[in-house]
């Protein structure tokens, strides 16, 4: 199905038409006039779906839009789906950036060499020409390097053994996004079971090196804390991951 923003005309439509859309205003930008179709759920769950084999697409909406005139425009899609083998729904986020068609080409390029960790499902890195479109499937994000490390189950299960400080060894991992910004930050929920025990931990992943300082100073205080029934009581930091420049944090019971 052509969105009616993808009609080439001498106005094109995007500039003329209202798109159904999950953001309340659309800006109108010649440079970016693919916009409108970018925006819209409904078009773009058509548009993904050829690229999820075996899975049935349900629902997805626009977040976190940012938009430079002339230029760019930055979003990230939430995705529901569907298993209809297993009859198991999941969720699973998307994000990229548009651009005029010359320098969506050039850092599709660019960003072609890299290597990528194979999402839980879809493609790791598609670019739609026609719409200008660069999206990367997560864990995968150019400015949050080492992500797949701590926030897919298995890598962080072998990571989270090495840890004498969690008191056990962990043998499964659920894991869900809290907050996430791509490009700048990433807070995580994984909850953990293993023999005879079970616990919750967070990790927040920067896209700057000062977690290092964050998880000295907390550190510090939650050490304090252990010395001074009186404090108030500190999630216990577990380790910071400077691959991924992730800090780990034990939930409090």
């Amino acid at each position: 199905r052509r969105h009616p923003a993808l009609r080439r005309e001498l106005v094109p439509a995007a500039l003329t038409e209202e798109p159904k859309a999950d953001i309340k205003e659309v800006p109108q930008d010649p440079a970016l006039e693919w916009l409108g179709a970018a925006t819209d759920g409904e078009y773009m769950r058509e548009r993904l779906q050829p690229h999820f084999p075996g899975l049935q697409l349900l629902q997805l909406k626009v977040e976190r839009f940012t938009y430079k005139p002339g230029k760019s425009a930055r979003f990230s899609y939430r995705i529901k789906l569907l298993d209809p083998v297993r009859g198991q729904k999941a969720r699973h986020v998307m994000h990229g950036r548009m651009e005029p068609p010359a320098e969506i080409a050039a850092l599709h390029k660019k960003m072609a060499k890299r290597r990528w960790s194979q999402p839980r499902f879809g493609p790791a890195l598609l670019c739609f020409p026609d719409l200008g479109i660069l999206l990367w499937g997560f864990p995968n994000d150019p400015k949050l390097q080492g992500l797949e490390r701590v926030a897919q189950p298995e890598p962080l299960l072998a990571l989270l053994r090495t840890l004498p400080e969690l008191g056990f060894e962990p043998a499964s991992c659920e894991s869900s996004i809290v907050k996430y910004v791509p490009g700048k930050r990433l807070v995580m929920r994984h909850k953990l079971a293993g023999p005879g025990a079970r616990a919750t931990i967070y990790g927040k992943t920067y896209s700057h090196e000062r977690g290092a300082s964050i998880h000295a100073v907390m550190r510090h205080l939650w050490e304090h804390s252990q010395r001074d029934p009186e404090t108030l009581t500190l999630p216990q930091p577990l380790a910071w991951v400077p691959e991924s420049n992730t800090l780990l944090i034990l939930g409090l019971p």
